[in-house]
């Protein structure tokens, strides 16, 4: 197929403004399912097309306010603690939405424990905060210092920004 516009093709992508795309990419995100591991998921697809979309999408905070920390009930944990970091360093200092759900049990490990650590240091950035966490009674039987390192993080900071809690811990 021949290009009789004279356009190059990828003029659309250099040459729409950033405030269009992040306008884009706000109504692709929005669309997403209401986990947020499809929409991390494909956030990071975005970032990964060219330099361009790279750039607007990292100097977006608004993108990365939502953070969902799944630990599935075979025990991996998503977001891992790499792209954890990613996420709330590209938030910047975005009130964020922040939920925490435990579906299996949680090993007293890094590969476990860390995610959950730098989530619960970040709680005070949370304008909302939902945890569901019932398998933590499971922790706090079978290793109560690794719980207690974890909900210390919570307890020593205030949550200046918190609108709204939801806590199922049954």
């Amino acid at each position: 197929m021949s290009n009789t516009s004279g356009l190059t093709p990828n003029w659309v992508v250099r040459n729409v403004p950033p405030d269009i795309w992040r306008s884009i990419f706000n109504l692709l995100l929005g669309s997403m399912p209401l986990k947020r591991s499809e929409g991390i998921k494909t956030l990071l697809h975005l970032t990964h097309v060219c330099p361009q979309w790279r750039f607007i999408a990292s100097d977006s905070p608004g993108l990365w306010s939502t953070i969902h920390v799944v630990v599935s009930g075979k025990g991996k944990v998503f977001p891992n603690e790499d792209l954890l970091s990613l996420i709330l360093r590209n938030a910047r200092s975005t009130p964020l939405v922040m939920e925490l759900e435990v579906k299996g049990s949680i090993k007293p490990e890094p590969r476990h424990l860390n995610p959950l650590k730098l989530f619960l240091q970040e709680a005070h950035r949370a304008k909302k905060l939902k945890l569901h966490c019932s398998p933590l009674k499971t922790l706090l039987d079978e290793d109560y210092r690794a719980f207690f390192d974890i909900f210390m993080g919570l307890q020593r900071r205030s949550l200046p920004k918190l609108e709204k809690l939801i806590l199922d811990l049954v």
